[in-house]
């Protein structure tokens, strides 16, 4: 699923007909994104750019066992990096079959299954000492607080960096009774440990604000 950062012109379209409509309706057809689309949301390059995911790494790479669980992993790109920069074992979990395969092929180093959010718990035997949930809030909206339950009773002890984006007043349509910025966002995580919190304006005209925050499960 990954990134939410604002869209490429040439891609809005389809965005609009599979993600969210300009309406505010949540359609939510991954799959027929990544058929569409060579890179939604421009992952290659964001996992590269993205000075929050930066700030992952480095924590990451600070962990004296690095096995990380990357729910909604996407097409891999930042999986790959994680194994890469961080010296982590990574399995990669997403819903979009499309985009898994897309991830085996580019990274046969790291392991990426084909499972929903909900399914989190099948990878409790991985024993993951950090998870990344990058991106994939918005998708999972409605069982989003079940996810949280389910991390807490399977992955207890273990790290998570969550990152989502967040959008202006008036540009948000979707999802405003749940939140819409980071201080919303927090009461979600009161069963963790909440260790830091970052927030990175994307635009001058602070259309967007990316948000991380990293707590202890």
């Amino acid at each position: 699923m990954e990134t939410e950062d604002p869209l490429p012109d040439r891609s809005d379209e389809i965005y609009r007909r599979h993600f969210i409509r300009p309406d505010g309706t949540f359609v939510g057809n991954i799959e027929a994104i990544y058929r569409e689309c060579d890179d939604p949301w421009l992952q290659t390059t964001d996992a590269k750019r993205s000075a929050l995911k930066r700030i992952i790494l480095l924590q990451l790479a600070e962990l004296p066992v690095r096995r990380v669980l990357d729910i909604g992993c996407g097409n891999g790109a930042f999986a790959d990096l994680m194994r890469r920069e961080a010296g982590a074992e990574v399995l990669g979990m997403d819903v979009s079959a499309t985009a898994i395969a897309q991830a085996r092929e580019r990274y046969p180093e790291c392991r990426f299954e084909v499972a929903s959010a909900a399914e989190v718990g099948r990878f409790a035997d991985f024993r993951p000492t950090a998870l990344c949930m990058c991106g994939v809030t918005w998708w999972i909206l409605e069982i989003f607080r079940d996810v949280l339950v389910m991390l807490k009773r399977h992955f207890a002890g273990g790290l998570l960096f969550h990152m989502m984006t967040f959008y202006a007043p008036g540009k948000q349509r979707y999802g405003t009774e749940h939140f819409t910025n980071l201080e919303e966002l927090l009461p979600y995580f009161a069963e963790m440990t909440v260790l830091e919190t970052f927030e990175h304006k994307l635009y001058k005209e602070d259309l967007w604000i990316r948000a991380l925050l990293i707590a202890r499960i």
